[in-house]
C-alpha cells in the first residue's frame, strides 16, 4: 500500500518526517497521516513524491515490480477524465479529496470521492464523483485513478463506489 511504500521510501533516504514535509512544503502531521493511511495525497503531491523519489506512480502505488524499470513519468498528465458508473458525471479533474458522511446511519455509505476540475479566486470547482461503503473502498478507487493516469488513461470508469438513493441511502 502507498503509505508502507512511502514510509519504506523515506527510511531509505534517511529523513525524517519533517524534513520530508519541509521539501513536499506540507506538515510533519501530514506526511504522519500518509504514513498511517489516515489521508492520501493530491496528484500534485504523489506526482512530487514520485519525482523526489524517483519512482513511478505505479511502485508508490503497490506495484513493486514497475520500479525496477524505472518507468519515466514524462508522459504522465496531471488530469484524467472521470466517468461515473451512472455516467451523470463526466469531466476532467486534477485534484481528488475524500468526503466523510458525517454520523452515517446503518445503510448509508461511509463517504465520497470528490473530483477537482478547476480552481478560481472563490476556491475550488468540485463534483461528487461517487458514494462508497468503507474507506478501503475509496481507496482502491483512488489508486485505481493514479494508476490509469500513470498508464496515460484518458478516460477512467468508476468501479468501487456504490449506488445510493435520494436520501443518501446504499441502493443494492
Amino acid at each position: 500500500m502507498f503509505n508502507e511504500k512511502l514510509k519504506t521510501l523515506r527510511k531509505e533516504h534517511a529523513l525524517s518526517q519533517e524534513e520530508l514535509a519541509e521539501k513536499l512544503a506540507v506538515s510533519r502531521q501530514t506526511i504522519s497521516k500518509y504514513e498511517l493511511g489516515d489521508a492520501t495525497p493530491d496528484l500534485k503531491k504523489l506526482s512530487e513524491l514520485a519525482k523526489f523519489f524517483d519512482v513511478s506512480y505505479n511502485y508508490l502505488l503497490g506495484d513493486a515490480a514497475v520500479n525496477e524499470e524505472k518507468q519515466s513519468l514524462g508522459s504522465v498528465t496531471n488530469k484524467i477524465t472521470i466517468k461515473s458508473s451512472d455516467s451523470t458525471t463526466m469531466a476532467n479533474y486534477y485534484k481528488f479529496k475524500t468526503g466523510k458522511v458525517f454520523k452515517p446511519k446503518k445503510h448509508q455509505p461511509y463517504g465520497s470521492l470528490i473530483g477537482v476540475y478547476k480552481e478560481n479566486f472563490w476556491g475550488e470547482s468540485s463534483d461528487v464523483l461517487g458514494y462508497y461503503a468503507s474507506k478501503e473502498a475509496i481507496d482502491k478507487e483512488l489508486e485505481a485513478i493514479l494508476s490509469a493516469l500513470s498508464k496515460g488513461a484518458a478516460i477512467y470508469e468508476l468501479q468501487f463506489n456504490v449506488k445510493v438513493d435520494s436520501r443518501l441511502s446504499i441502493v443494492d
